[in-house]
């Protein structure tokens, strides 16, 4: 659905008539840059009471009455516009957006491959996600600290939020993840489950003994931080959910689009804190790349695991490169932008389109778009929850092979 406002622009006092295609958060935040000015403009579409949609907005603009006047702003909550119709009137970016699906359903087909349900590439993983996150975060927490009255009642109003099944902790967590992930995502928590019961079927032994040191030394420090990373890239969902249907089908995003709210202040942080995140966790694929491999869990070929959890973060997968099962796990994992992003060497184009930065801060420029940014976000992202849903199995696998 597309709704349509007026606003003008109080630095520069253009008119700008927007035309917002609806996604499905209550709240829909969106920030795009004055078509005259480029000053940030900031409003939120307010979908409380469907299918009347109410607008928000801060000081960067006010509404005015209905205009023939203004510059048409096309905006795509959880869409891409293609830059030459991002002021187009009778655009509609879902129709775009199933034009460029087109031909990768087509080539599918072709190739008598299954593909999922049409409506499974018009959603984002489910709609309301980042809505329905807020109800799972609390019990996540509250299941960390033993709370389990509070925990089970924040899972009730999560099923009653998403029409989930009543299934205990664990199970809803990684449904949620699966959910999150799409189809592909999903064939890789299998072949994850796949590969912890091929390895305890080879070396049961050693297995139990790394359960052990998971659930004594990382389980809850790991969910911590499992939890505090969703939560951010939650609170900007908004901004992500732009690409994240790309990502979920493994199509890469068309060169001519554009991200049409583009909140760099609120996303800048977030491929670094992801990578970090990330390579710190790595040493849970480690471990069981060396129990697969038929060495102790914390011996690699060349250092043991101690020495392994010391190295930079970038130089972390060098070991896992001899496993080609492992590299959807961190095929995105970029130490440049996370340079870039916590060392404050980011820079936003004026039309806020362009991000520049310099390698090392001084060496030779790079450039990325806002779109491909939060497309990569999203890969980094979906990574860490195929490891966060490789940790929930392993504490099923705790639970039942360990005394």
């Amino acid at each position: 659905m597309i709704s349509r406002m007026y606003f003008s622009c109080t630095a520069c006092g253009q008119e700008i008539i927007v035309r917002a295609q609806v996604g499905y958060e209550k709240n829909q935040p969106h920030t795009f840059s004055c078509p005259n000015c480029e000053s940030p403009i900031n409003i939120n579409l307010i979908l409380d009471n469907p299918p009347h949609v109410d607008f928000e907005h801060d000081d960067s603009c006010r509404i005015i009455p209905l205009s023939e006047n203004g510059i048409i702003v096309n905006l795509g909550v959880g869409f891409l516009i293609p830059k030459s119709k991002a002021n187009q009137e009778f655009y509609f970016p879902a129709m775009e957006l199933m034009h460029n699906f087109r031909g990768e359903i087509l080539k599918k087909l072709s190739e008598g491959k299954k593909i999922p349900p049409i409506r499974d590439y018009l959603l984002e993983g489910f709609p309301g996600a980042a809505r329905a996150w807020r109800h799972l975060e609390k019990a996540c927490r509250f299941h960390r600290k033993g709370k389990h009255d509070l925990r089970d009642r924040n899972l009730a109003a999560f099923r009653a939020e998403t029409g989930f099944k009543e299934d205990d902790f664990d199970s809803t967590l990684f449904d949620f993840i699966e959910c999150f992930l799409g189809p592909s995502g999903r064939e890789t928590t299998q072949k994850n489950s796949d590969w912890i019961k091929q390895i305890y079927k080879s070396h049961p032994d050693e297995l139990k003994r790394f359960l052990k040191h998971y659930i004594e030394d990382l389980q809850d420090e790991r969910l911590k931080e499992y939890i505090e990373i969703c939560a951010e890239y939650f609170s900007a969902h908004h901004e992500y959910e732009q690409t994240i249907l790309y990502n979920r089908h493994g199509i890469e995003i068309p060169e001519d689009s554009a991200a049409s709210s583009a909140n760099f202040e609120l996303t800048k942080m977030f491929y670094g804190n992801a990578f970090e995140l990330l390579g710190a966790h790595l040493d849970i694929i480690a471990a069981l790349n060396n129990i697969d491999q038929g060495r102790p869990y914390d011996q690699m070929q060349k250092m043991d695991l101690k020495k392994y959890r010391s190295l930079n973060k970038a130089n972390r997968t060098e070991c896992l490169k001899n496993n080609p099962n492992l590299g959807s796990l961190f095929e995105e994992y970029d130490s440049t932008i996370r340079n870039a992003s916590h060392h404050r060497w980011f820079r936003i184009s004026d039309d806020r389109q362009v991000i520049s930065y310099r390698s090392g801060g001084t060496g030779a420029k790079q450039s990325i778009t806002y779109a491909e940014y939060t497309y990569r976000c999203n890969k980094l992202f979906l990574q860490i929850l195929l490891v966060f849903s490789l940790e929930i199995i392993l504490a099923r696998a705790a639970r039942n092979l360990l005394p």
